[in-house]
């Protein structure tokens, strides 16, 4: 059927700004060398690939 959901990946435009807020909350929270950016700004790369696609 193919790849399980991703946080947010079904609910199509609604991703996009919410991962923009989990970025930022993060890096605010964590500062913007930790690892947990990385992966938090890997995801919103994902959520604004898959927007792109389904346009």
């Amino acid at each position: 059927m193919g790849k399980p959901p991703r946080p947010f990946s079904t609910r199509g435009i609604e991703a996009v700004p919410l991962h923009k807020r989990s970025l930022k909350i993060t890096e605010k929270a964590l500062g913007p060398d930790h690892p947990n950016v990385a992966t938090t700004l890997r995801e919103y790369g994902r959520a604004l690939q898959a927007d792109w696609q389904r346009r």
